[in-house]
């Protein structure tokens, strides 16, 4: 009787061991996933569904699916795509260039290729500018929606969340990004 009890132990744990893997499992399948950007349709033209592009490695896994369950549902109800980009390397360009240049790049845009979209950018790149920079930019109807003085206003409001703390807030500047849309 007592090999059955601890049989039926071993058992017992080992089916909440598994129940608590397919959690696990479940939780990190909602997580961002990173498409190599180098994905070609038969056009030659960069296909990714990936949207935040973190090659600063300044978010975390859990701010990025935040950040991406929130730019998918402002992105529906606005009908724009929503790209955020953070570079530690602008490839030796001004902030606009990089920014225009990545977008154009990667094919995006609002349910078409090249599209209506809006791209954020933090560049801690200081090769260039001297500083690191915030930048961004607008393509196709955003362009018409988004003034130069609407943008600026933006910019403020992420300038201010990102600097509010005494550490910088890369978080909070993306989501007051997605909030000025």
């Amino acid at each position: 009787m007592k090999k059955f009890k601890v049989t039926m132990i071993i058992v017992y744990i080992l089916i909440i061991i598994s129940f608590i893997g397919i959690f696990f499992t479940g939780k990190t399948s909602n997580k961002v996933l990173r498409t190599k950007v180098q994905n070609r349709n038969n056009e030659g033209l960069i296909v990714t569904d990936e949207r935040i592009f973190d090659e600063a490695d300044i978010l975390t896994e859990t701010e990025e699916y935040s950040l991406q369950k929130y730019m998918d549902k402002v992105s529906k109800e606005k009908q724009v795509d929503i790209v955020i980009v953070t570079t530690n390397d602008a490839e030796g360009k001004q902030p606009r260039e990089y920014a225009e240049d990545f977008y154009k790049t990667h094919d995006f845009g609002y349910e078409d290729s090249d599209g209506t979209g809006l791209l954020y950018l933090i560049s801690l790149d200081k090769s260039v500018t001297g500083n690191r920079e915030l930048w961004m930019t607008t393509a196709k109807e955003a362009k018409d929606y988004f003034s130069q003085s609407r943008i600026d206003s933006v910019l403020d409001n992420i300038y201010n969340t990102l600097t509010a703390d005494e550490e910088l807030n890369y978080y909070g500047s993306c989501n007051e990004f997605i909030k000025g849309i």
